[in-house]
Protein backbone atom coordinates (compact mmCIF):
# COMPACT_ATOMS: atom_id res chain seq x y z
CA UNK A 1 0.00 0.00 0.00
CA UNK A 2 2.93 2.19 0.96
CA UNK A 3 4.64 2.10 -2.90
CA UNK A 4 1.34 2.43 -4.62
CA UNK A 5 0.62 5.68 -2.68
CA UNK A 6 4.48 7.10 -3.28
CA UNK A 7 4.19 6.05 -6.80
CA UNK A 8 0.90 7.64 -7.84
CA UNK A 9 0.63 11.44 -9.77
CA UNK A 10 -0.10 13.12 -6.61
CA UNK A 11 3.13 12.09 -4.65
CA UNK A 12 5.97 13.26 -6.66
CA UNK A 13 9.66 13.38 -5.29
CA UNK A 14 11.05 16.87 -6.41
CA UNK A 15 14.73 18.11 -5.78
CA UNK A 16 15.21 19.75 -3.21
CA UNK A 17 17.60 22.10 -4.18
CA UNK A 18 15.46 23.36 -6.98
CA UNK A 19 12.43 23.96 -4.04
CA UNK A 20 14.25 24.70 -1.22
CA UNK A 21 13.12 27.75 0.63
CA UNK A 22 10.97 28.98 -2.21
CA UNK A 23 6.95 29.05 -3.05
CA UNK A 24 6.31 25.87 -4.42
CA UNK A 25 3.31 27.43 -6.09
CA UNK A 26 5.14 29.92 -7.70
CA UNK A 27 8.77 27.78 -8.61
CA UNK A 28 9.23 28.22 -12.35
CA UNK A 29 10.00 24.36 -12.01
CA UNK A 30 6.46 23.62 -11.92
CA UNK A 31 6.66 25.12 -15.73
CA UNK A 32 9.34 22.92 -16.72
CA UNK A 33 9.50 19.81 -14.54
CA UNK A 34 12.30 18.04 -13.34
CA UNK A 35 12.06 14.32 -13.87
CA UNK A 36 13.89 11.17 -13.39
CA UNK A 37 11.52 8.68 -15.17
CA UNK A 38 11.83 7.08 -18.99
CA UNK A 39 11.03 10.59 -20.41
CA UNK A 40 12.30 14.24 -19.79
CA UNK A 41 9.85 17.48 -20.33
CA UNK A 42 10.45 19.16 -23.94
CA UNK A 43 8.15 21.66 -24.31
CA UNK A 44 4.15 22.51 -23.17
CA UNK A 45 1.93 24.53 -24.40
CA UNK A 46 -0.87 25.50 -22.44
CA UNK A 47 -4.13 24.28 -23.40
CA UNK A 48 -2.78 22.37 -26.66
CA UNK A 49 0.02 19.66 -25.58
CA UNK A 50 3.05 18.41 -23.41
CA UNK A 51 5.92 16.93 -25.54
CA UNK A 52 8.29 14.62 -23.53
CA UNK A 53 11.54 13.45 -24.94
CA UNK A 54 13.20 10.31 -23.80
CA UNK A 55 15.75 10.35 -21.27
CA UNK A 56 19.46 9.20 -22.41
CA UNK A 57 20.12 9.03 -18.88
CA UNK A 58 17.33 6.73 -18.28
CA UNK A 59 18.91 3.67 -15.65
CA UNK A 60 16.82 0.82 -17.33
CA UNK A 61 18.63 0.58 -20.78
CA UNK A 62 17.45 0.28 -23.67
CA UNK A 63 14.21 1.20 -22.20
CA UNK A 64 12.24 3.65 -23.07
CA UNK A 65 11.87 2.29 -26.50
CA UNK A 66 9.91 5.23 -27.41
CA UNK A 67 12.36 8.43 -28.38
CA UNK A 68 9.51 10.72 -27.06
CA UNK A 69 5.28 11.29 -26.02
CA UNK A 70 3.00 14.13 -26.94
CA UNK A 71 0.40 14.34 -24.65
CA UNK A 72 -2.79 16.44 -26.10
CA UNK A 73 -5.10 18.30 -24.51
CA UNK A 74 -8.57 17.87 -26.10
CA UNK A 75 -11.48 19.34 -23.75
CA UNK A 76 -14.20 18.53 -25.60
CA UNK A 77 -15.39 14.90 -25.14
CA UNK A 78 -17.09 14.26 -28.36
CA UNK A 79 -13.70 15.93 -29.88
CA UNK A 80 -11.76 13.52 -28.33
CA UNK A 81 -14.14 10.42 -29.26
CA UNK A 82 -13.13 11.71 -32.72
CA UNK A 83 -9.36 11.79 -32.37
CA UNK A 84 -9.58 8.14 -31.28
CA UNK A 85 -11.68 7.03 -34.10
CA UNK A 86 -9.68 8.93 -36.76
CA UNK A 87 -6.25 7.59 -35.28
CA UNK A 88 -5.05 10.66 -33.70
CA UNK A 89 -4.83 9.46 -30.75
CA UNK A 90 -3.00 6.56 -29.57
CA UNK A 91 -4.25 6.23 -25.70
CA UNK A 92 -6.64 7.61 -23.19
CA UNK A 93 -6.60 6.69 -19.56
CA UNK A 94 -9.68 8.17 -16.96
CA UNK A 95 -12.78 7.36 -19.22
CA UNK A 96 -11.25 9.51 -21.63
CA UNK A 97 -14.92 9.42 -24.06
CA UNK A 98 -18.33 9.61 -22.92
CA UNK A 99 -19.15 6.13 -21.98
CA UNK A 100 -22.08 6.79 -24.75
CA UNK A 101 -19.35 6.25 -27.29
CA UNK A 102 -17.77 2.95 -25.35
CA UNK A 103 -20.00 0.60 -27.48
CA UNK A 104 -19.95 2.36 -30.89
CA UNK A 105 -15.79 2.82 -30.85
CA UNK A 106 -14.90 -0.15 -29.63
CA UNK A 107 -16.23 -2.26 -32.67
CA UNK A 108 -13.22 -0.62 -34.30
CA UNK A 109 -10.30 -2.69 -35.49
CA UNK A 110 -8.04 -0.24 -34.26
CA UNK A 111 -9.44 0.32 -30.65
CA UNK A 112 -8.92 -1.28 -27.78
CA UNK A 113 -10.92 -1.08 -24.78
CA UNK A 114 -9.71 -1.98 -20.93
CA UNK A 115 -12.91 -1.97 -18.94
CA UNK A 116 -11.38 -3.41 -15.69
CA UNK A 117 -11.17 -0.42 -13.53
CA UNK A 118 -9.35 0.52 -10.28
CA UNK A 119 -9.94 3.28 -7.72
CA UNK A 120 -7.48 5.73 -10.17
CA UNK A 121 -8.72 5.00 -13.13
CA UNK A 122 -12.32 3.47 -14.16
CA UNK A 123 -11.58 3.17 -18.11
CA UNK A 124 -8.95 3.49 -20.21
CA UNK A 125 -8.92 3.06 -24.63
CA UNK A 126 -5.92 2.57 -26.65
CA UNK A 127 -5.31 2.55 -30.86
CA UNK A 128 -3.43 -0.07 -32.20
Amino acid sequence: MMMSAINSYESQIIPKHIYEGKDITTNPACNAPIGTGPFIFKEWKKGEFIKLARNPNYWDKPKPYLDGLILRIIPDAAARAAAFEAGEVHYGPHTPVPLSDISRLKTLPHIGVETRATSMSPLCMSWS
